[in-house]
């Protein structure tokens, strides 16, 4: 099905509308080719950083989570590292960083 390949790029844009409508202009995109730190969304006057991913299995989750724990290790301001799934929830903790995963649902109804 045409639509079934569509799904992760819909879920990133649920979310970029969700953190558009709160932050405004206050919302970035940060990719670093000196660092290599891709970042789906970062809100530096929330400490947030937010990757998006349809599911975190072995390959994902080293990109997805890689790039936080580089961002959390290079600015010590990042406090909430997230990764919006399409419906699994956990805790990733890695080194001394804690990594939330959050269903989609969860993370449209926060404040």
């Amino acid at each position: 099905m045409f639509y079934l390949d569509k799904l992760p790029a819909l879920l990133e844009n649920l979310v970029a509308i969700k953190l558009h409508n709160k932050y405004q202009e206050n919302l970035f995109y940060l990719k670093s080719q000196k660092t290599g730190i891709d970042i789906d969304f970062y809100v530096p006057a929330s400490k947030i950083a937010i990757q998006v991913a349809w599911e975190v299995n072995d390959t994902s989750k080293e990109r997805e989570v890689g790039n936080l724990i580089k961002l959390a290790d290079n600015f010590d301001e990042v406090e909430n590292l997230i990764v919006v799934t399409h419906g699994e929830e956990a805790e990733i903790q890695q080194e001394d960083k804690i990594i939330q995963l959050m269903p989609l649902y969860k993370f449209l109804l926060m404040r």
